[in-house]
């Protein structure tokens, strides 16, 4: 458990900025001009479609023990989303780069989704999931 790294504070931008337990949360739901719906999903039960989703999270600087982490010991970051709270969350985005602070999800279908990142180490160690944040695509 030593390896596992917490964030600090996720954001996820949107056109409303919500406020979560641990840091703001946002999502920035914009329509794409690609045409077309798609007919697969990015993640299981994710419907797939022409709209976009702007991520950004802190870089996490400690590991869930409190000690610092270096930028060297970060593997990168997974997002996961559901179209339910309490649902079944499918990853979504595997960044595989521990200096990145923000993805953005293409070919989503508009409705309402719920998100939560995690980070890992070099090891594939995982840190706990974020608070879950909710958007809507329009």
């Amino acid at each position: 458990m030593n390896n596992l790294y917490r964030l600090l504070t996720i954001l996820l931008t949107s056109t409303l900025i919500v406020a979560c337990d641990a840091g703001d949360i946002a999502a920035n739901a914009d329509d794409m001009s690609s045409s077309g719906v798609g007919t697969t999903v990015i993640g299981v039960g994710i419907p797939a479609g022409t709209a976009s989703v702007d991520l950004s999270w802190d870089i996490p600087s400690t590991k869930v023990d409190g000690s610092p982490i270096s930028l060297s010991e970060l593997g990168g970051y997974r997002v996961y989303a559901s179209t339910s709270s309490n649902g079944y969350y499918a990853m979504v985005a595997d960044i595989n780069n521990g200096t990145e602070s923000q993805h953005t999800l293409n070919g989503i279908s508009p409705g309402t989704y719920y998100l939560y990142i995690i980070s890992y180490d070099v090891n594939g160690d995982e840190s706990p999931f974020s608070n879950i944040v909710e958007t809507t695509v329009a």
